[in-house]
């Protein structure tokens, strides 16, 4: 039976400009480790794995499908050697000539301190420019003569200076021999089949190894399904991605060009759940820690889970997106999905800003299913038919959920309840109606009360290095209420780090009760070493609510310093919670 595939072996340098990107290709996963380590596997000149690759008849490109990682890692070493090697790699006998030279005529420096400065040289050169460059008209012995020379003026019109010019001549041959890679044999499997066939290959061949993601199956197996006449933002969104991919492996993705997304405004199933993503945690900045997406080359899973949730659907049933969204999806149906998601996340986002600012502690399913409860109370959606209508009476349902939710939010968080089985809390969600909602629904006084001062009491035996995000989010629950939201402001501690650590205190040091929350609009500076509370007029310290008054403050030079510390903070800590609980009412 005939094969689908050649086997061949190719130089680099054939390789290199003709071998392009599919659109379906993972991202760049090896760490700077496992770089290095590849790239002394191919210095040593012993086997380091194969390619395969496409010839694509009608691009007349070939097309990486196995073995990114090891390519572009060559791509990155001819660029950049010196970031793969070490010292000794240039430590040689001409760089201690050239240093023998120089101490003949500058006796003051040692031998070592020469050899050291010439090997920073030729480092800060490769690190300018790229090997490639210097090839060019014996660009890097110019630049190295020139530096020495800057530093040692003395050998430049000398006989001397002529003998540094012959050994960086030897120098740089030298180099060259040993960082040209344009002749490494690799072996290369050329596959000869179907082209639909290829997606299915690249997801069974990237079973071992470093594994691909479930997103990243998507990209394969969805790789045919095309959305035309999609929204700007997300064609925007793709065109950024396909950017960094080529400036990241510096290969060209195949059957793209510059433009063309935005242009084109066709993409695959995979590229609008991705970008999606992206534009979801811009268009909500606070419910992901307050940071707008600046990469585009990495997988944001929640474009791919909002979607299935949206739907309906359990995570477990992503793999059958592509039953709902695909080539027959009516464009104009599709885009207002698109807004409509986008602006859920954005109410949502400012709804939870409000209480806790940027503050939030990111759980995926939990975010997610707070999403769906305010899709599902202002929206009516025909899945069938993807057809969204609002609703007319939803104002009171929405008012409900402001109230509660963002309550609920923090106490689901203290009770670690979106741990572990979070998919089918999230299906809860989206099977149960609004009135059995939870985020419809308020938490018991009682049980919340009981739950922070649990909490509290567990944070007094607790070595923290850092102050948490549950800590932070609990002290603008109260503040911003006071504040009105104010963006600008600081968590900060009562009794500083170092403080505590002299007295010998390792507990408790980040417990709620020395903590204390200040808008940076009333002009109170972040201290670093004193007590607030010793050091600012009391007009100044009136300004920050629930601080402690000086009186309450533990003299530093008292013999029962850390038994007062553990009362001071359980104390503290009871009146937080009590104004906490005000709030709630």
């Amino acid at each position: 039976m005939a094969s689908n595939y050649l086997v061949r072996n190719y130089r680099y340098d054939q390789l290199k400009n003709n071998v392009v990107l599919p659109k379906f290709q993972r991202s760049l996963v090896w760490n700077k480790d496992r770089k290095k380590n590849f790239i002394q596997t191919v210095m040593q000149k012993n086997p380091f794995g194969i390619l395969l690759i496409y010839d694509n008849p009608v691009s007349h490109k070939q097309q990486i499908i196995d073995g990114l990682q090891r390519f572009t890692t060559l791509k990155d070493f001819e660029s950049k050697p010196l970031d793969y090697l070490e010292y000794e790699f240039i430590d040689n006998k001409c760089i201690i000539k050239i240093a023998e030279i120089i101490l003949n005529e500058y006796q003051s420096s040692s031998k070592e301190f020469v050899i050291n400065q010439l090997i920073d040289i030729i480092r800060q050169i490769f690190n300018k420019y790229s090997f490639l460059e210097l090839v060019q008209q014996r660009l890097f012995i110019n630049l190295v003569r020139k530096s020495i020379f800057d530093i040692y003026p003395n050998f430049e019109q000398s006989v001397e200076g002529n003998l540094i010019q012959d050994e960086l001549y030897e120098l740089w041959e030298d180099l060259k021999d040993k960082i040209t890679i344009s002749d490494i044999e690799i072996p290369v499997i050329i596959y000869q089949g179907p082209p639909e066939e290829l997606p299915n290959i690249f997801e069974r061949l990237n079973t071992g190894g470093t594994s691909l993601t479930k997103y990243e199956v998507f990209a394969s197996t969805w790789s045919d399904i095309i959305l035309k006449d999609i929204n700007k933002e997300i064609a925007k969104i793709i065109e950024k991605r396909f950017s960094e991919i080529i400036d990241k492996t510096g290969m060209q993705v195949d059957n793209y060009n510059e433009g063309d997304i935005i242009s084109s405004r066709e993409i695959t199933l995979y590229e609008y759940c991705f970008a999606l993503g992206k534009l979801i945690k811009n268009k909500a900045p606070e419910l992901f820690g307050g940071k707008k997406v600046t990469k585009y080359d990495s997988v944001d899973s929640i474009g791919f889970s909002t979607l299935v949730t949206f739907f309906g659907m359990h995570l477990k049933k992503m793999n059958t997106l592509d039953e709902k969204i695909n080539q027959k999806i009516d464009p104009k149906k599709l885009n207002k999905l698109t807004n409509t998601i986008l602006s859920i996340y954005q109410m949502l986002n400012d709804i939870i800003k409000y209480h806790v600012g940027n503050y939030n502690k990111y759980i995926e399913s939990q975010i997610i299913s707070m999403a769906y409860t305010l899709f599902k109370i202002k929206y009516d959606f025909n899945v069938s038919e993807i057809l969204i209508t609002e609703k007319e009476d939803y104002l009171s349902d929405l008012m409900k959920f402001q109230k509660h939710a963002p309550y609920r939010m923090f106490y689901d968080i203290l009770r670690n309840y979106w741990s572990g089985s979070g998919d089918n809390k999230l299906f809860e969600i989206i099977q149960n109606g609004l009135d059995k909602n939870r985020y419809m629904i308020g938490v018991d006084y009682d049980v919340f009360e009981s739950t922070l001062k649990d909490w509290a009491t567990e944070m007094l035996d607790k070595p923290s290095k850092t102050i948490n995000k549950e800590s932070k989010m609990f002290l603008s629950y109260i503040y911003m209420n006071e504040y009105k939201y104010a963006e600008k402001h600081i968590v900060n501690y009562i009794y500083p780090k170092k403080i505590l650590n002299n007295k010998g205190i390792i507990d408790g040091i980040s417990h709620i009760g020395n903590l204390f929350w200040i808008s940076k609009d009333k002009s109170i500076y972040s201290h670093k070493s004193d007590i607030l509370g010793l050091v600012l007029p009391e007009e100044q310290l009136r300004n920050i609510k629930y601080y402690p008054d000086k009186e309450e403050l533990i003299d530093l030079e008292d013999p029962d310093f850390k038994f007062k510390y553990r009362m001071f903070i359980k104390n503290r800590a009871n009146i937080l919670i009590e104004k906490f609980m005000d709030n709630l009412l």
